[in-house]
């Protein structure tokens, strides 16, 4: 039997993470969705999910390369794409450098985007 991929969105961005959701389940994988890094890294059960898809920059709370720290703490690898509105070149090696499987540009390219979760 064919597992479904499971892929964990995290953004505080209550629109982005409908959207987001909204495309996962289009392509038929399940996706959970997440207003923080915290309550992301509070779910039960991380080792079900497939891919992360991670904003980096959230106020107020663990950012998008805090969280990718905080996973490989856990031993746990998770494909992880992480995204931010606010890109430049320090940032995107940064992304690299955290070990983040790709990075994206806000807004995302929808097709971009199911093209990296198909290869996940």
């Amino acid at each position: 039997m064919l597992q479904q991929k499971v892929v964990a969105i995290v953004d505080d961005d209550s629109a982005v993470l409908s959207a987001l959701s909204s495309l996962v389940r289009s392509i038929g994988y399940v996706a959970l969705t997440f207003s923080s890094a915290e309550a992301f890294l509070a779910h039960p059960d991380l080792s079900n999910v497939t891919v992360l898809i991670s904003d980096i920059q959230m106020p107020g709370g663990i950012s998008g390369f805090e969280l990718q720290e905080g996973l490989r703490s856990r031993h746990l690898s998770i494909p992880t794409v992480l995204m931010t509105g606010l890109s430049d070149e320090a940032i995107r090696e940064r992304a690299r450098e955290s070990g983040a499987w790709k990075f994206m540009q806000k807004p995302v390219d929808s097709d971009a985007l199911i093209e990296c979760l198909e290869m996940a």
